[in-house]
């Protein structure tokens, strides 16, 4: 049985990645942008307008057949009263064909590769060390070059549904992305053969709020055992602090690499906002980067 583990929204449609346990295939759906309006709403140009059922606040669904009709629209709507604007394309999408991620679908059974990197004292990317859902792991050293591109394949051939590290956003990522560029490395492993794209965001848990580079690779999620852990400790206050080794004693870790830790960790606190993502119009990564309350804002 072929199961829904990504999707993408954009200017080609809505695209759904289908896993059978072995390999992927995708579909691509129709889909067009929309704003929601009230009755004394202004109505944008360049749209088709639906009424929709029931007597809720939001009345009239604006539909664009052209995604620069509809970001020139909400551009100007943004701050107008009686107008609902959905900046995630991906949120649209799933709520309006009404799809949801992981039906069917059991949080083991989802492809996760955890890594972590080392450097040399010149500041390069000396080791890459790489822990798999399957149980294997494996270590890439040597020359940068060579290690930015074993790990690189690594990521085509298992083909994971999660890429997970510890502040992977911060630290990992940044770190990957820019050596690769230096050493002319195009990391294009995400399912349409393209590579990290990046756009800068915010992270709340609690009291904290800190800004972030997001990264996203089509096809795949992205998970960071920080994140994961500060939103954790919101309700429980239990930790002194969130470095790795902290976490690692708490939780009574046995294994000592970076990688096992993080896929122990995950596992701990991933399976919430992946059973949230089955109810939610959301994307997994999403709904760990989104506090609980604006994630419920999209089911409602």
């Amino acid at each position: 049985m072929e199961h829904i583990v990504a999707a993408e929204a954009g200017k080609n449609g809505l695209t759904l990645f289908r896993h059978d346990g072995a390999s992927f295939k995708t579909e691509v759906l129709p889909f067009t942008p929309f704003i929601l309006l009230n009755e004394a709403a202004e109505v944008p140009e360049n749209c088709t307008v639906q009424e929709l059922s029931g007597k809720a606040f939001f009345s009239k669904r604006a539909d664009f057949s052209d995604f620069d009709s509809y970001i020139q629209a909400a551009d100007s709507l943004k701050n107008a009263p009686g107008v609902m604007i959905f900046r995630d394309l991906l949120q649209q999408a799933l709520s309006i064909k009404n799809i949801r991620l992981f039906k069917n679908v059991e949080f083991f059974d989802l492809r996760s590769m955890f890594f972590s990197l080392e450097t040399d004292e010149k500041g390069e990317i000396s080791e890459i060390k790489v822990t798999y859902s399957s149980g294997k792991s494996e270590i890439f050293s040597g020359e940068e070059k060579a290690v930015i591109t074993a790990f690189n394949e690594a990521v085509k051939l298992f083909d994971p549904d999660v890429l997970c590290s510890y502040n992977i956003f911060r630290e990992t990522l940044p770190l990957l992305t820019a050596r690769a560029k230096k050493c002319h490395i195009k990391l294009d492993c995400g399912r349409d053969g393209g590579t990290f794209g990046f756009r800068n965001s915010r992270f709340s848990a609690g009291e904290k709020t800190i800004s972030f580079r997001r990264y996203d690779l089509c096809g795949r999620h992205i998970a960071d055992v920080l994140f994961l852990a500060m939103l954790y400790d919101v309700s429980h206050r239990d930790f002194e602090n969130l470095e790795l080794e902290t976490l690692k004693n708490h939780f009574n870790i046995s294994e000592n690499s970076v990688p096992e830790i993080c896929r122990e960790l995950y596992n701990l606190f991933a399976p919430a906002y992946f059973y949230r993502s089955r109810l939610l119009p959301l994307g997994y990564q999403d709904c760990m980067v989104r506090g609980g309350g604006s994630s419920l804002d999209a089911l409602f």
